[in-house]
This record gives C-alpha cells, structure tokens and sequence, in this order.
C-alpha cells in the first residue's frame, strides 16, 4: 500500500456569525504557499481542480498475449476504471463472488479489502479481482 501527502489547492471560507456584532467574519482556511506549488507527477485533478487524486497505471496482459494499458483512480476499482477506457474484461456479478474477473498480479502491488472470493493463500500468490 502506497502512502502520499496530497494538498489540495482550494481554498475553503468559512462565515461565522456573530451574536454581538451583526456583521459576518469571513475566515480564510487555506495555507498560504499551497497556491504555488506545482502538480506532482503521479496525481489528477478533478474537473474543478480540488480535489487532487493519486491514479495508477494499470497493464493488463490477456491469455492470447494481447496488452491494454489504462489510469485507474485511487477510489475506483480496476474493472471500472477499465470500463471507462473501452477495455473490456470479462466480469459477471460485480460482487466478487462469481470469480469471472480473478486476474494476477505481475508487478506491484495492490490493497484489496473487499477480495470477498479470495483466500489467504490466492492473496498472497498475488491473485485479485477486477
């Protein structure tokens, strides 16, 4: 499992009340040298630019040799993320617990909590689901 610090470059205000005063008070939230820093490589940002995201480079290599290469956000599972590049894989329940989409892992690695199929053992040989 990877770690990254990301920064997001937005700037959140927050307008709080005041009781005594009819005015509000505009607080800025934001780090000042946040607004500078460039895009780190490796990282997207989401059609408003707020929320920075880490996305992986996935390889898939099929039986008859044939290679798709796609980017799979952090938060999406590699069979969506295929799906929205036009790469089809072959799949059935979505659920994890038909085992139509069991892939193998090459190189790298990959944090799969919800692998309901899988045990232990097909984990560790580097087995996953789509």
């Amino acid at each position: 499992m990877t770690t990254t610090k990301i920064i997001s470059h937005c700037l959140v205000r927050a307008s709080i009340p005041n009781r005594f005063f009819s005015a509000i008070v505009t607080v800025p939230t934001s780090l000042g040298f946040a607004n500078n820093v460039s895009k780190p490589v490796g990282l997207k940002c989401s059609s408003k630019h707020r929320t920075p995201m880490a996305a992986y480079k996935i390889k898939l290599v099929g039986l008859d040799g044939v290679m798709d290469e796609f980017e799979a956000p952090r938060d999406e599972y590699i069979l969506d993320a295929a799906e929205n590049a036009e790469v089809a894989l072959l799949h059935d329940c979505r659920a994890g617990i038909c085992a139509a989409c069991v892939g193998k892992i090459v190189s790298g690695s990959m944090d799969q909590p919800d692998a309901t199929l899988l045990d232990e053992k097909q984990i560790a040989n580097g087995y996953l689901l789509a």
